[in-house]
C-alpha cells in the first residue's frame, strides 16, 4: 500500500515536471543567440492562434510568427509583398518535446531587401 501511494506520487511529480518542461517559453538574450537563414518566401498563411506562417522555398522548416495577426501584421500586406521575394529570418535554435524534429521555427525577425518587417527583438 505504501509503495503504491510513493509511485503514484513520483507518477505525478514526473508528470508535472514534464509539462513544466515541455510549455516553457523561448529565451534569447539578444540577436547574437538566434541562427539566420535566408530563403524565397513560397507562402504566407494564417496559422493556429493567429500565427502568420511563412514557407521558404527549399526549406523542410516551418517558421512562424506567434500570434502575429495579434499583434498588428495584415496577412494579405504580407501575402503581397513578400511572397516570391528573398527574406532572412532569424530565429531561436532550442528544443522542444512538442517539436522534438524541430520542423517548426518560432521567428524573431524577418528582414527584407535591408528593412526590418517584424521584430519581437527589444
Amino acid at each position: 500500500m505504501k509503495k503504491t501511494h510513493l509511485t503514484i506520487a513520483a507518477s505525478v511529480v514526473l508528470l508535472v515536471l514534464l509539462t513544466a518542461f515541455a510549455f516553457r517559453p523561448v529565451s534569447v538574450s539578444g540577436v547574437k543567440d538566434c541562427r539566420v537563414v535566408k530563403g524565397k518566401v513560397t507562402s504566407v498563411f494564417k496559422g493556429g492562434n493567429n500565427d502568420v506562417v511563412f514557407i521558404l522555398e527549399g526549406h523542410k522548416e516551418n517558421y512562424y510568427i506567434n500570434k502575429g495577426l495579434e499583434q498588428g501584421l495584415d496577412l494579405a500586406e504580407l501575402k503581397k509583398g513578400l511572397e516570391g521575394k528573398e527574406i532572412t529570418i532569424k530565429y531561436p535554435d532550442y528544443w522542444s518535446m512538442l517539436d522534438p524534429d524541430k520542423s517548426v521555427r518560432h521567428i524573431m525577425t524577418i528582414e527584407h531587401s535591408g528593412k526590418t518587417i517584424f521584430s519581437e527583438m527589444k
